[in-house]
Order: structure tokens, then C-alpha cells, then sequence
């Protein structure tokens, strides 16, 4: 589901003649604010969503599973409490009671203010826009723009972001959306709105910087006091009358979620799974260690080696309102549309999970910088063990390289201080015209506010790089099929845990993931919870931009409607076209260039919705 609330717009009614949805509905809330809720299918819950009392009203957009910890039913919980905790105490104090995934709209009368909030870790999307005292919120800047109540001309910088940088560095200013007169919340963050005196106000409510020191550092009590927490999450949001299936890829993540919620439900649970018929990316056999115990149904969605840009490709991104971030995300939608189709209501996943628990290959980098500063004995025997078990053909790990890494990413003179890579961040500066992007100025400083390293590159991903696009495609995805997707491991609770838990019982001994491989004893397989080497939740998009997709880039790209807007060099791009190709089809051992293809034909196409204009 979707949303759009409007104020002080007399007489709106929503245009939905380009818009990907079937069906609306308008609530008048006052004379002056209005609520409509979008959908692309027949709504499949039926819990409330708008609540009022003689004054006020509260919009409620999501999932609240607690509010001082105590379960939160709409069914059962007295609402009215709710608008007596709104009035006795501030709108942040409230948002930090809350276990939830979900956006808030408050209105007080008495007040004269409008609140609206946006989850912890940014789980449900909100925008915004306001000119000439009017405002509007939504779920999606599509909502905002295609009525009017903004332009639809894009962001220069997000055009330079996503055509010259890596993807990671989208959401690095968490503000900004790619359209010029539209604003991104950010997560754990509130606006109040005076609408007397017409005055924003944002503030952060939520601070990962403010958690204390753990009470322990014994491995056994915190590996059980970490079981505790997850399986209180997953608890919590299993325990909807809904028509459940769990995403498995095979990796500790989503089997652990899978296999509490079989423990919690007393039973075989539902699953699917994304597949390829490439072997280097197929993880079949490791799925089936899982769903053989554990699912009741698996659904096996298998894509194929080759994708269709010009069918599939234009429809996701006007459902995304922008480029997608990755390629796994084409994979995702098919996989969402399948899972509709299917019935299902609830999808559950393992997100969060890679950040929370250090389970990128990258992290490693920032593992060995905090036992060089806090523990040097540790060092030289956690790089033999990265070598051992983590070597690659093109990404070799030895002594030296882990040394250069060290230099490269983070600044041992400052502690905790990461450093962007600038090598894989300004890779593809060349393939685009420079001189049309002279004026933008950004600032891609890691902010590192905590002593360890491990924490302050957790920290960027989980707000400032890979968690934020991943959330954004998910809940899009999702909305459009009126699903829901729910991550127990995007919890405050684990957040507050695990950045707590020293660095040296995240990775040990060469191995990710540590504590949780720990917690999940007597729940996991022993072959999924010892399991070393995982190839990822990837997508064999190098294989896809070869041959006839290839060739229909080429042909897009020097097309006079997309080379005249003057974002890329055409000759530089033409190159790393032409070099990708090669490595592909020779299997030359060397990195590709899918990413930067997938970026590049993503403009395109999203040229052909918006129009950028530079």
C-alpha cells in the first residue's frame, strides 16, 4: 500500500491516470488535510489504518509490534491510550516506546502541529514537499509529482551519484531524493510542522551513538543473550494471522529467521527461494539443507541466464521511482510477483543481518584495524585464516594486501576513522561528461562517531549505503504486489546489542558472522551454521549484458533523445562496453563491469519516464 496526505489543498482529488495503481481511496480527515491510499491489487489486510478522537488524528502506516513493552493489537490495544500518550508526553518520547516498523502521522489540534516520523532504520519510506503553506507526504515521489503538488525535474546530483559513482554512495546525504523539490526523511528522524507560523522543525529521535558499553564479554552469555533478542523479534512479527513464507538463500540470515519462526510456530513453514542456472551463482543445494527440515512448501523461483531490458526492465523502474541500486533487485521483483501470484501476504527476510553481524567479505578490512590498534596479538593469526578461507582468483588475500587495504580504508592515526574507497568510487569518472557536472560539490566523508572501526563501517551501510537502496527497492517491490516484508533482524534491540558486542566476537578465527553462528546452536544445521564460504545474494548480471542486450545498450546510448542530454562520454563508455564483453566471453580471469552497465542502462531507460534535464 501506498500513501499521499495533503494539506491545505482545497478540493484535491488524486490523478491516477499515470499511475502503477488500480484503485484509491480518499479520506477527508479535515477542511484542510486529506489522506488517500493508493493500491495496484485488492487490499489483502483489512487493519486500520486513519484514527481520531474528537480532536486530534493519527495515521498509522506499517507495523507497531510494542509500545512500552507491551504488545501492540489494534483489536485489543485501547487506541484511546495511545492518544493519551501522544498528549502527555512529546512525539520523540513516544517514537522511542515503540517496537515497529512503520511511518506516524500525528495531528494535534491543541497544537496547531503536524508530526510525521519515519522508522529507525528507514524501513517504510516517507517524502515530502512544501510551497506556499501547502505540504504533502507520501510513500513515493511519483504519489507527489504526477499531482501536481510538485515538478518532476531531477536531481543534478543524483544524476552525477548514480551515472558516476558507485551505487553505495547514493544515499550518502540520507536527505535527498532525485527530484529537486522533494525531501527525503531519513530514518530515526521527525519533522514537527507549525502550521501557524509555517515552520519546519527536523530532529532525530533514535541514536545508535547514545548505547552503552556491554555488561559483559564472555562469549557463551552474550551468544545466549543474542538468541534471546532474535528470537523475541522474530516472535513478535510471526505472531500475525497472515499467510506466511520465509525467503531462504541458503546463508545464516534467513535460515536463522526461518528456523525460529519453525520453533516459535511449532511447525513446517512456507519458503522460496531466488535461483540461477548458472552454477557459479546457484545455491540450491545448500536451500534444500534447510527447506527439507524445515518448509512445509518450497517455491523455487529460477530465473534465467538471460533477462529482457526492453519488457521487464522500464516497468520496475517506474515502480521504483528511480534507477535500482543492483541487479539482484530485477531479481527480487520477479521473485515478489511470484510470491503474489502464489497468494502469500507476508514475506520474511534475513536484511540486516550482513551489517549487524559483520558478515561482508569487506569487513574484515575494519576487523584487522581494530585488533592493530586494540589487540595486535590477534592480527597476524586472523589474516592467515582471511587467506585460508576467503581466497579469490581477482580479490587475493595475503599479509601484504591486508596491509594495503589498511592504508587504503581506514586511518590509523584517528581511531575509528574509515575512509571511502576512492578507487572503486570514482572508478567510472571518465564515462561521463565532467565538464556538465563542474558545479556539484559533495561531501563523501564517512561520519565515524564510535572508537572502532567495525562499528563506524556497520554504521554507514546500515544508514548511509547498502541497507538504505536495499529497503527502499524492497518496500516498493512489495507495496506494488500488497505485500508486506518484514525483517526480525532490523530491530532496535539487536541494533543497540550488537554495536555493544565487542569487535573480536563478531569475526573469529576467519570466520563472519561469529556470534550469531554461536546463538544459533541447536538451530541450524551444523553444515548451514559452520558454512564458510557463500557466494551472496547476487545475480549473474555480467552474463546478462552480453550479445543481444549488449548490443541494445549500444544502440540506446548514442540514440539522439539520450546521448544529447550530455551525461555520458559516449566514446569511454563505448570502451568499457567493449572490454566487459571480452572478459565475459573469453572468461577472462578479471573484475567485469556489471555494475557499471547496470547503472548505465538504468539511466536510460529512467530518461525515458522523467526527462533529465541537467
Amino acid at each position: 500500500m501506498q500513501y499521499l496526505l495533503t494539506y491545505n489543498i482545497k478540493n484535491f482529488e488524486p490523478n491516477i491516470t499515470n499511475l502503477t495503481t488500480k484503485f484509491y481511496k480518499k479520506i477527508q480527515l479535515n477542511s484542510k488535510f486529506n489522506l488517500i491510499l493508493f493500491f495496484n491489487y485488492k487490499l489483502s489486510y483489512k487493519e486500520n489504518i486513519f484514527f481520531s478522537n474528537e480532536e486530534d488524528f493519527l495515521i498509522i502506516i506499517g507495523d507497531i509490534y510494542e509500545i512500552e513493552n507491551k504488545k501492540f493489537d489494534l483489536n485489543k490495544y485501547n487506541i484511546t491510550n495511545f492518544f493519551s500518550l501522544l498528549k502527555k508526553q512529546t512525539f520523540s518520547e513516544v517514537l522511542n516506546k515503540i517496537d515497529g516498523d512503520m511511518t506516524l502521522i500525528f495531528f494535534s489540534k491543541e497544537k496547531q502541529k503536524l508530526f510525521f516520523s519515519r522508522d529507525i532504520f528507514g524501513v517504510c519510506p516517507l517524502y515530502y514537499t512544501k510551497k506556499n503553506r501547502k505540504l504533502a507526504i507520501s510513500s513515493k515521489p511519483s504519489l507527489i509529482y504526477k499531482n501536481d503538488l510538485s515538478s518532476n525535474l531531477v536531481s543534478k546530483e543524483f544524476v552525477y551519484r548514480y551515472s558516476a559513482l558507485h551505487y553505495r554512495m547514493l544515499d550518502n546525504n540520507p536527505e535527498k531524493s532525485p527530484f529537486k523539490e522533494i525531501i527525503q526523511l531519513p530514518s530515526s528522524n521527525l519533522i514537527s510542522y507549525d502550521l501557524e507560523n509555517d515552520k519546519i522543525y527536523k530532529s532525530k529521535y533514535w541514536n545508535l551513538e547514545n548505547i552503552s558499553n556491554p555488561s559483559s564479554d564472555d562469549e557463551q552469555e552474550l551468544s545466549e543473550i543474542y538468541k534471546s533478542i532474535l528470537k523475541e523479534s522474530v516472535e513478535k512479527r510471526v505472531a500475525k494471522k497472515k499467510k506466511k513464507i520465509f525467503s531462504i538463500s541458503g546463508g545464516l540470515d534467513s535460515s536463522s529467521v526461518l528456523c525460529l519462526a519453525s520453533d516459535i510456530l511449532n511447525a513446517k513453514v512456507d519458503s522460496f527461494s531466488v535461483t540461477y542456472k548458472d552454477k557459479e551463482y546457484d545455491e540450491s543445494k545448500e536451500i534444500q539443507e534447510i527447506v527439507s527440515i524445515r518448509s512445509e512448501k518450497w517455491i523455487n523461483v529460477q530465473l534465467q541466464d538471460n533477462i529482457d531490458i526492453e519488457k521487464t526492465l522500464p516497468k520496475i523502474i517506474e515502480i521504483n521511482d528511480e534507477p535500482i541500486a543492483t541487479a539482484t533487485w530485477y531479481a527480487h521483483f520477479l521473485a515478489t510477483e511470484k510470491i503474489r501470484e502464489s497468494n502469500y501476504d507476508i514475506i520474511y527476510g534475513g536484511l540486516g543481518g550482513d551489517e549487524f553481524n559483520a558478515g561482508e567479505y569487506e569487513y574484515f578490512t575494519f576487523f584487522f584495524a581494530d585488533c592493530y590498534l586494540n589487540c595486535p596479538s590477534l592480527l597476524d593469526n586472523e589474516i592467515k585464516f582471511w587467506e585460508k578461507y576467503h581466497n579469490h582468483n581477482i580479490f587475493k588475500k595475503n599479509k601484504d594486501i591486508a596491509f594495503e587495504n589498511l592504508r587504503k580504508f581506514t586511518d590509523l592515526k584517528n581511531k575509528g576513522k574509515c575512509l571511502i574507497d576512492k578507487e572503486r568510487s570514482f572508478k567510472y569518472l571518465n564515462c561521463i561528461v565532467e565538464q556538465n557536472f563542474s558545479d556539484i560539490n559533495l561531501d563523501l566523508n564517512l561520519y565515524c562517531p564510535f572508537d572502532s572501526f567495525l562499528n563506524n563501517r556497520t554504521y554507514h551501510d546500515l544508514f548511509y549505503e547498502t541497507l538504505p537502496c536495499c529497503l527502499r527497492a524492497q518496500n516498493r517491490h512489495s507495496s506494488h504486489f500488497d505485500l508486506q516484508t518484514i525483517n526480525p533482524f532490523l530491530n532496535r534491540k539487536i541494533a543497540e546489542f550488537m554495536f555493544s558486542v565487542p569487535f573480536n566476537l563478531k569475526i573469529k578465527n576467519g570466520k563472519t558472522k561469529h556470534l550469531l553462528r554461536k546463538a544459533m546452536t541447536n538451530i541450524l544445521p551444523e553444515s548451514t551454521r559452520k558454512r564458510i564460504k557463500k557466494t551472496g545474494w547476487n545475480a549473474p548480471a555480467h552474463i546478462w549484458f552480453t550479445g543481444k542486450n549488449l548490443e541494445l545498450i549500444k544502440e540506446e546510448l548514442v540514440s539522439k533523445d539520450f546521448a544529447d542530454k550530455g551525461i555520458y562520454s559516449i566514446e569511454n563508455v563505448m570502451k568499457v562496453l567493449d572490454q566487459h564483453e571480452k572478459i565475459v566471453k573469453n572468461k577472462i580471469v578479471s573484475e567485469n563491469h556489471m555494475m557499471f552497465i547496470w547503472q548505465l542502462i538504468n539511466i536510460i531507460q529512467w530518461n525515458k519516464l522523467v526527462d533529465i534535464r541537467l
